[in-house]
């Protein structure tokens, strides 16, 4: 089939595979970098299932027993980091909009994510029909919960989580209104004519104490009436930004994953033709033979550059 790298971090790598006979359907795999990393990619993989698409997360389609890896459904991949560099004013409000609604469906669910930035939120469709998915729940957790670890509280690494979370207090949803606040901010260097009003609420969300902080609900309220006092805006969204949402996802059952089914009769008729489909076991083996060849290359241009 075929694959495509996605991105990365300090932990993992996240690639884009589409099997061979899967209709043109594609897979997100996320593979861990060290085999350390087992339990908490099985953690993250749980919160996934248990979240069941809430605020357009990813559905889990299959977890990795052995090695910190599973499989995802895909949305596409303009990231609100893309979006908001090319949007205007009404544009951003009804995309933020979107946002706010999606977090508090996560919370509804008893979840705080913990890691709202612009390239963990993905947007598609267009003016008046954006869809959000909030992607990569390696940081979430139960509400009142704490992170064990936390990878730097320097803010200036990470501006956009809240500082009591940094400090090891429990997260709750105040957490995720302080990073939107963040997104609020940095929407002034991107978009023009940005609503006083905005920068407003993104100075109540950015408080330190967060019993100062609005609710999501309350940001809700005032973005809504902050998009009733805007223009009505013409413009087109790229079209890469309109993608197809695969809301059902066949699964398979291989001796390595547990596999999830959503959205399908479990029948012997649609059993056969899920079989075909997905094989998680390849898809993941084909992606780790990509991670490793990525560090041999990093090692070759190291000892070519003199590196020891």
């Amino acid at each position: 089939g075929k694959m495509e790298y996605l991105g990365g971090g300090m932990t993992g790598d996240a690639y884009l595979i589409e099997p061979k006979h899967a209709c043109g359907t594609q897979y997100v795999v996320k593979l861990g970098k060290s085999d350390f990393l087992l339990q908490k990619y099985k953690s993250e993989a749980s919160r996934l299932r248990y979240l069941s698409g809430a605020g357009g997360c990813p559905r889990l389609v299959a977890v990795c027993k052995d090695v910190p890896a599973f499989v995802t459904t895909f949305e596409c991949k303009h990231t609100l980091e893309n979006f908001l560099a090319n949007c205007g004013a009404r544009e951003a409000m009804e995309v933020f909009l979107k946002l706010a609604l999606a977090v508090k469906e996560v919370h509804d669910k008893g979840y705080i994510h913990n890691d709202i930035k612009p390239d963990n939120i993905i947007v598609s469709g267009s003016i008046g029909n954006y869809r959000v998915s909030i992607i990569d729940f390696g940081r979430a957790r139960r509400n009142g919960e704490v992170i064990e670890t936390f990878a730097s509280p320097d803010p200036e690494r990470f501006p956009h989580a809240a500082p009591e979370v940094a400090d090891g207090q429990p997260c709750t949803p105040p957490a995720d209104v302080y990073a939107m606040g963040k997104m609020y901010l940095d929407i002034r260097t991107k978009c023009d004519e940005v609503p006083q009003e905005l920068e407003t609420l993104a100075e109540q969300a950015r408080q330190s104490d967060p019993l100062k902080r609005p609710s999501l609900l309350e940001i809700i309220a005032q973005i809504q009436n902050i998009i009733k006092c805007l223009k009505p805006s013409k413009r087109e969204v790229p079209d890469q930004t309109k993608a197809k949402f695969w809301t059902e996802v066949p699964g398979q059952t291989k001796t390595k994953f547990r596999t999830e089914v959503h959205g399908q009769k479990k029948t012997k008729k649609t059993h056969s033709a899920v079989s075909n489909d997905i094989k998680p076991v390849s898809m993941v083996a084909e992606a780790r033979r990509s991670a490793a060849e990525k560090s041999r290359a990093r090692a070759r241009a190291w000892k070519r550059a003199g590196g020891s």
